[in-house]
């Protein structure tokens, strides 16, 4: 599993001399908040600018991760189709993959079908848009304050099944998971293979640490159990103290996320010995 800090944890707009201190604790890689990066719709060549400050410090981009509510649903797609494919070419031009929405979504008085039936038609004439960008779309599982239309990860998935399109991917959300009571190992089963990213998160996007309300131990176990490889996302707002929470909040990451468990070992074990048994 490769470990990525979330730009919401660094200060607004000034915080390229930290990202050489990311690589120092560990992490390999960052997912951008916008809005973290710059005060104005960013051009390509902010984009490459910004990628190449990464990649000085040794990390990767791993793609975007967005808290704006973009309408899946709207009867007039247009507005929300010009936005998710400027996003998509920027995801491209900083080099990552992943676009994880984790904004509200409502049924804004419209009913279920209709939404589902407005979703899918939008996901119909977006999905090709981004496609020839190399980029994949994620829906944030969320909890019932923050959506009443395609919130918990079995409709998010659902939906993905539905779509069956290479940039429409998962993602699941610690967070979110602790906000939905979806604490078992099913939602993880069935991503097996397919989840692009997991958020390392809390409510209210509050700091890692022993005190966290998400059993982030459980939540590695399930992600052993799937064989995750992919990026986990150490995602908490920024804190007055920035490097010394950032230092604290990647070491219990670490040590929650990287131990290695009983499966791990037998597996690892396993390996060894149907290595050991083609040699002889």
């Amino acid at each position: 599993m490769k470990l990525a800090a979330s730009t919401l944890a660094l200060p607004p707009l000034q915080h390229g001399f930290l990202l050489p201190v990311l690589a120092q604790l560990g992490f390999s890689g960052i997912e951008v908040r916008p809005e973290r990066c710059w005060d104005h719709s960013p051009t390509a060549r902010d984009a490459v600018h910004y990628r190449h400050g990464a990649e000085e410090a040794g990390l990767a981009i791993l793609g975007l991760d967005m808290e704006d509510e973009i309408s899946l649903i709207d009867e007039d797609i247009q507005p929300s189709l010009v936005r998710l494919e400027s996003l998509s070419l920027l995801c491209r031009d900083l080099g990552g993959r992943t676009i994880v929405l984790g904004g509200p979504r409502h049924l804004n008085g419209a009913s279920l079908v209709t939404a589902w039936n407005r979703c899918r038609l939008f996901l119909d004439a977006l999905l090709p848009r981004i496609e020839a960008h190399g980029t994949v779309l994620c829906l944030k599982p969320l909890g019932s304050l923050r959506a009443d239309f395609c919130g918990p990860a079995r409709e998010c998935r659902l939906l993905t099944d539905y779509e069956d399109h290479p940039s429409f991917g998962l993602m699941l959300s610690a967070r979110s998971q602790v906000e939905l009571g979806d604490l078992g190992h099913a939602s993880f089963s069935a991503v097996r293979g397919r989840l692009e990213v997991f958020h390392a998160d809390e409510p209210e996007d509050t700091p890692l640490g022993p005190d966290a309300i998400g059993d982030h131990e459980d939540f590695r176990r399930h992600l052993a159990a799937i064989s995750h490889r992919g990026w986990i996302v150490l995602k908490q707002r920024q804190s007055q103290d920035v490097l010394g929470q950032l230092e604290a909040s990647a070491s219990y990451f670490r040590t929650s996320y990287l131990r290695q468990d009983n499966l791990s070992l037998i597996r690892r074990q396993s390996r060894i010995a149907s290595n050991m048994g083609s040699l002889t």
